[in-house]
């Protein structure tokens, strides 16, 4: 069961994944303008469900790459940038003017993205192996740029990436 307060999440994500679907079978279908215009209305109300389905255009981006090896810029892609453009600067101008401490505040944004590496890794090692999940997981936000761990962490995800992209032209299926 979904907590009250993920409504947005589990919508958001419903809509992103409908949005990938459309655009995944765009070219496959008949009607490739209405299924590319479906598309991005899909991706207006995900993203206006919640804020973390601004990225979806560069997921399609991804997903076109993949598939063909080359990303063709659609004016429907185009448009999904866009907006998303747009609405990542009405969220951030509505975070300050609103007073959001969240956003803006000194150190903050850089604390929070350098705990993702940690929650990459924890995602990535249950992925593997499905051992020690809980309901709070306890991460702690990574404070400084000192902590041995969290640069350890950051190398092997580099090199992680950079293995995939290595291997993506002889093995696609290991890289996937």
């Amino acid at each position: 069961m979904v907590y009250i307060y993920q409504r947005s999440t589990l919508l958001a994500a419903f809509l992103s994944l409908l949005d990938l679907l459309l655009w995944s079978h765009r070219t496959v279908a008949n009607r490739r303008l209405l299924f590319s215009l479906a598309s991005l209305i899909y991706f207006i109300l995900a993203a206006l469900a919640k804020e973390h389905a601004l990225a979806l255009p560069i997921v399609l981006c991804a997903c076109d790459f993949y598939r063909s090896r080359r990303v063709r810029p659609e004016p429907i892609l185009i448009a999904s940038f866009a907006i998303s453009l747009f609405l990542t600067g009405m969220f951030l101008w509505w975070s300050k003017a609103s007073g959001d401490a969240t956003i803006g505040a000194s150190g903050e944004s850089l604390n929070y993205a350098r705990t993702q590496v940690q929650v990459i890794w924890r995602y990535l090692r249950l992925f593997v192996l499905p051992l020690g999940q809980t309901i709070d997981p306890q991460i702690v936000p990574v404070r400084g740029w000192l902590a041995a761990v969290w640069w350890a962490q950051l190398i092997l995800l580099i090199s992680l990436l950079g293995t995939i992209a290595l291997t993506y032209r002889s093995q696609r299926r290991f890289s996937f």
